[in-house]
């Protein structure tokens, strides 16, 4: 197995897990409404509805880069082996 393979098999393993917190985090910030605050704190939707936009579109974004990270990884993984 060269570096390239444990290289990319290392980079699954740690954006794929990440990848599904992170969506996890999303589909549950998504159905209830509610945002993270830098302390940790929750703030309701009705009370910051931009706010709520910005950060889902954030963790949105996050979300579909790591899976982008994670396929990749996979492909290179795959292609290293054979």
């Amino acid at each position: 197995m060269n570096l390239e393979a444990v290289a990319a098999g290392l980079a699954f393993l740690l954006s794929a897990p990440l990848g599904v917190l992170i969506g996890w985090q999303v589909w549950r910030n998504w159905r209830s409404g509610e945002i993270p605050e830098r302390s940790g704190s929750r703030i309701r939707r009705r009370r910051t509805p931009r706010s709520f936009a910005f950060w889902f579109t954030l963790e949105a974004f996050g979300f579909f880069g790591l899976v982008a990270v994670s396929l990749y990884s996979l492909y290179r993984f795959v292609a290293a082996l054979f």
